[in-house]
Protein backbone atom coordinates (compact mmCIF):
# COMPACT_ATOMS: atom_id res chain seq x y z
CA UNK A 1 0.00 0.00 0.00
CA UNK A 2 0.95 3.65 -0.33
CA UNK A 3 2.68 5.32 2.60
CA UNK A 4 3.26 8.93 3.57
CA UNK A 5 -0.14 10.00 2.26
CA UNK A 6 -0.56 13.78 2.55
CA UNK A 7 -2.72 16.50 1.00
CA UNK A 8 -0.45 16.68 -2.05
CA UNK A 9 1.16 13.29 -2.46
CA UNK A 10 2.06 9.79 -1.36
CA UNK A 11 4.82 7.23 -1.70
CA UNK A 12 4.00 4.32 -4.04
CA UNK A 13 5.50 1.01 -2.89
CA UNK A 14 5.95 -2.42 -4.47
CA UNK A 15 7.80 -5.70 -3.97
CA UNK A 16 10.88 -6.70 -5.95
CA UNK A 17 10.36 -8.66 -9.15
CA UNK A 18 12.96 -11.40 -9.79
CA UNK A 19 15.41 -10.32 -12.48
CA UNK A 20 14.11 -6.76 -12.74
CA UNK A 21 16.59 -4.07 -13.76
CA UNK A 22 14.07 -1.33 -12.98
CA UNK A 23 10.42 -0.34 -12.81
CA UNK A 24 7.91 1.85 -14.64
CA UNK A 25 5.28 3.64 -12.53
CA UNK A 26 1.85 4.89 -13.65
CA UNK A 27 -0.29 7.20 -11.50
CA UNK A 28 -3.82 8.02 -12.67
CA UNK A 29 -7.02 9.67 -11.50
CA UNK A 30 -9.10 6.79 -12.86
CA UNK A 31 -8.94 3.03 -12.39
CA UNK A 32 -8.79 2.49 -16.15
CA UNK A 33 -5.59 4.54 -16.39
CA UNK A 34 -6.90 6.81 -19.14
CA UNK A 35 -6.01 10.06 -17.34
CA UNK A 36 -2.42 10.07 -16.08
CA UNK A 37 -0.92 12.45 -13.56
CA UNK A 38 1.64 14.64 -15.31
CA UNK A 39 5.06 12.97 -15.19
CA UNK A 40 3.68 9.61 -14.06
CA UNK A 41 2.85 7.79 -17.27
CA UNK A 42 5.35 4.99 -17.78
CA UNK A 43 7.78 6.84 -15.50
CA UNK A 44 11.11 5.05 -15.27
CA UNK A 45 11.95 5.11 -11.55
CA UNK A 46 15.02 2.85 -11.80
CA UNK A 47 15.71 -0.09 -9.54
CA UNK A 48 13.99 1.26 -6.41
CA UNK A 49 10.97 -0.24 -4.61
CA UNK A 50 9.15 3.03 -3.92
CA UNK A 51 8.63 6.42 -5.49
CA UNK A 52 7.17 9.67 -4.19
CA UNK A 53 4.26 10.98 -6.24
CA UNK A 54 3.74 14.66 -5.49
CA UNK A 55 2.07 17.86 -6.65
CA UNK A 56 -1.34 16.20 -6.35
CA UNK A 57 -4.70 17.61 -5.26
CA UNK A 58 -6.17 17.35 -1.75
CA UNK A 59 -8.80 14.70 -1.17
CA UNK A 60 -8.57 13.18 -4.59
CA UNK A 61 -8.69 9.50 -5.53
CA UNK A 62 -5.55 8.25 -7.29
CA UNK A 63 -4.47 4.85 -8.59
CA UNK A 64 -1.01 3.46 -9.23
CA UNK A 65 0.48 0.40 -10.88
CA UNK A 66 4.02 -0.78 -11.65
CA UNK A 67 5.77 -2.80 -14.36
CA UNK A 68 9.21 -4.41 -14.09
CA UNK A 69 11.71 -4.31 -16.95
CA UNK A 70 15.09 -5.74 -17.94
CA UNK A 71 17.02 -6.27 -21.19
CA UNK A 72 14.49 -8.96 -22.18
CA UNK A 73 11.47 -6.64 -22.04
CA UNK A 74 8.76 -5.35 -19.75
CA UNK A 75 6.40 -7.31 -17.47
CA UNK A 76 2.66 -6.93 -17.31
CA UNK A 77 1.07 -4.46 -14.90
CA UNK A 78 1.05 -5.09 -11.17
CA UNK A 79 -2.18 -4.96 -9.22
CA UNK A 80 -3.72 -1.50 -8.95
CA UNK A 81 -3.56 0.37 -5.64
CA UNK A 82 -6.16 3.03 -4.78
CA UNK A 83 -5.27 6.06 -2.61
CA UNK A 84 -7.13 9.11 -1.37
CA UNK A 85 -5.01 12.13 -0.53
CA UNK A 86 -6.08 13.78 2.71
CA UNK A 87 -8.17 16.96 2.78
CA UNK A 88 -6.79 20.47 3.21
CA UNK A 89 -6.33 21.74 6.75
CA UNK A 90 -9.29 23.96 7.65
CA UNK A 91 -8.84 27.50 9.00
CA UNK A 92 -10.49 28.24 12.35
CA UNK A 93 -12.42 31.51 12.37
CA UNK A 94 -13.59 33.69 15.21
CA UNK A 95 -16.13 32.39 17.69
CA UNK A 96 -19.66 33.75 17.58
CA UNK A 97 -22.62 33.68 19.97
CA UNK A 98 -20.28 33.91 22.99
CA UNK A 99 -22.07 33.60 26.35
CA UNK A 100 -21.03 32.83 29.90
CA UNK A 101 -21.45 29.08 29.27
CA UNK A 102 -20.49 28.60 25.64
CA UNK A 103 -19.86 29.80 22.10
CA UNK A 104 -20.11 28.72 18.48
CA UNK A 105 -16.81 27.57 16.97
CA UNK A 106 -16.49 28.37 13.24
CA UNK A 107 -14.09 27.35 10.47
CA UNK A 108 -13.58 27.33 6.72
CA UNK A 109 -13.89 24.35 4.43
CA UNK A 110 -11.02 21.86 4.38
CA UNK A 111 -11.31 21.05 0.68
CA UNK A 112 -12.59 17.52 0.20
CA UNK A 113 -13.45 16.92 3.85
CA UNK A 114 -16.04 14.31 4.75
CA UNK A 115 -16.23 15.79 8.24
CA UNK A 116 -14.38 17.60 11.01
CA UNK A 117 -12.94 16.93 14.47
CA UNK A 118 -13.03 19.72 17.09
CA UNK A 119 -10.79 20.13 20.14
CA UNK A 120 -11.55 22.67 22.89
CA UNK A 121 -9.05 23.33 25.66
CA UNK A 122 -8.36 25.66 28.56
CA UNK A 123 -4.72 26.01 27.48
CA UNK A 124 -3.05 26.97 24.22
CA UNK A 125 -1.05 23.71 24.18
CA UNK A 126 -4.26 21.65 24.18
CA UNK A 127 -3.17 19.55 27.14
CA UNK A 128 -6.30 20.31 29.24
CA UNK A 129 -9.11 19.37 26.85
CA UNK A 130 -12.72 20.12 27.73
CA UNK A 131 -14.79 16.99 28.36
CA UNK A 132 -16.64 16.00 25.20
CA UNK A 133 -14.41 18.13 22.96
CA UNK A 134 -11.36 15.93 22.51
CA UNK A 135 -11.39 14.94 18.83
CA UNK A 136 -15.17 15.44 18.74
CA UNK A 137 -16.61 14.34 15.40
CA UNK A 138 -19.11 17.03 14.38
CA UNK A 139 -19.77 15.77 10.85
CA UNK A 140 -19.59 17.83 7.68
CA UNK A 141 -20.52 21.26 9.08
CA UNK A 142 -18.66 24.56 9.45
CA UNK A 143 -19.82 25.54 12.94
CA UNK A 144 -20.20 23.71 16.24
CA UNK A 145 -21.97 24.72 19.45
CA UNK A 146 -19.68 24.41 22.48
CA UNK A 147 -21.61 24.42 25.78
CA UNK A 148 -21.16 23.60 29.45
CA UNK A 149 -18.28 26.05 29.92
CA UNK A 150 -17.34 28.34 32.80
CA UNK A 151 -17.95 32.10 32.85
CA UNK A 152 -15.04 34.54 32.38
CA UNK A 153 -12.72 31.77 31.21
CA UNK A 154 -10.35 31.67 28.24
CA UNK A 155 -10.79 28.70 25.89
CA UNK A 156 -9.01 27.64 22.72
CA UNK A 157 -10.34 25.61 19.82
CA UNK A 158 -8.86 23.97 16.73
CA UNK A 159 -10.23 21.85 13.90
CA UNK A 160 -9.06 18.91 11.75
CA UNK A 161 -10.68 17.73 8.51
CA UNK A 162 -11.04 14.03 7.76
CA UNK A 163 -11.89 11.89 4.77
CA UNK A 164 -11.33 8.39 3.46
CA UNK A 165 -7.68 9.34 2.91
CA UNK A 166 -6.98 10.34 6.50
CA UNK A 167 -7.00 13.37 8.76
CA UNK A 168 -5.52 16.79 8.08
CA UNK A 169 -3.22 18.64 10.41
CA UNK A 170 -4.59 20.93 13.10
CA UNK A 171 -6.00 24.28 12.10
CA UNK A 172 -4.81 27.45 13.74
CA UNK A 173 -6.02 27.81 17.34
CA UNK A 174 -8.68 30.43 18.08
CA UNK A 175 -8.98 32.06 21.51
CA UNK A 176 -12.36 32.73 23.10
CA UNK A 177 -13.12 34.47 26.41
CA UNK A 178 -16.56 33.59 27.77
CA UNK A 179 -18.61 36.45 29.16
CA UNK A 180 -19.06 37.02 32.90
CA UNK A 181 -21.94 35.23 34.54
CA UNK A 182 -25.00 37.29 35.41
CA UNK A 183 -24.85 39.09 38.75
CA UNK A 184 -27.18 38.08 41.54
CA UNK A 185 -29.48 40.87 42.66
CA UNK A 186 -30.08 41.16 46.39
Amino acid sequence: PATGVSTTGFSANWNASAGAAGYYLDVSTDAGFTAFVSGFHNRDVGSVLNCAAGVLSPYTRYYYRVRAYNAGGTSGHSNTVEIFTIPDTPVAGGATAVTDTGFAANWSDGSGAAGYYVDVSTDAGFTALVSGFNNRDVGNVFTCSVTGLSASTTYYYRIRAYSGGGTSGNSNATTVLTTPGPPLAT
